[in-house]
């Protein structure tokens, strides 16, 4: 599996797409801004779009789904609870992601982790061969994500991370949707010193 990053638009979203070597099919996780700089990277590398796993509904995260779905025609997941959310984008989706799901394109597998508190529908996404997690908004270096919103939770963002995500092997890499990787280990480490764990 070959891993691609882009960071995109005005709140710098990370974009990942995962490309299946052998086949050149992928995965994309989250679909913002600048929906034309992937389609672009798709194109000139001949890499066909099977998934777009959205990890929750707010359009830093969803605002160029459509764009990529009419031109890829790839099946678009996000949790049910995020259709409608406040500053979300409405996604007409062809799956409801649920926890424990595992969406898999050749070697590539991944399982879903429902994590809400940042939104009642976020999702992680955990690739357990590779030790890698997809973790939206819900945890970043060194800081939580945000719970202020009217479908935040903080104490269900606590919970999420401590049962979720702090429960996996602390070598595994945290991908967020903003700012720098981290791991598990140096987020426990940084709850602890918080007192959140």
């Amino acid at each position: 599996m070959h891993l691609k990053k882009f960071i995109l638009g005005g709140l710098e979203n990370n974009i990942y797409l995962l490309i299946e070597e052998e086949t050149k099919e992928a995965i994309l996780i989250d679909a913002g801004e600048e929906p034309d700089v992937i389609l672009q990277f798709l194109e000139k590398r001949k890499i066909k779009l099977r998934y777009l796993l959205l990890t929750h509904g707010h359009f830093d995260h969803t605002s160029g789904y459509k764009k990529i779905k009419d031109a890829t025609n790839a099946k678009v997941l996000i949790h049910k609870e995020d259709l409608n959310i406040t500053f979300g984008t409405k996604v007409e989706p062809d799956k409801y992601l649920e926890d424990g799901d595992e969406i898999l394109l050749g070697e590539i597998k991944i399982k879903v982790l429902h994590t809400p508190g940042h939104t009642k529908g976020c999702c992680c996404f955990y690739l357990e061969k590779e030790r890698i997690l997809f973790s939206g908004d819900t945890i970043f270096f060194q800081a939580l994500g945000r719970t202020d919103f009217p479908e935040g939770n903080y104490q269900q963002e606590i919970k999420s991370i401590k049962e979720k995500i702090f429960t996996l092997p602390e070598e595994t890499i945290i991908h967020p949707g903003h700012g720098p990787e981290t791991s598990v280990e140096n987020e426990k480490e940084t709850l602890c010193q918080h007192h959140l764990l």
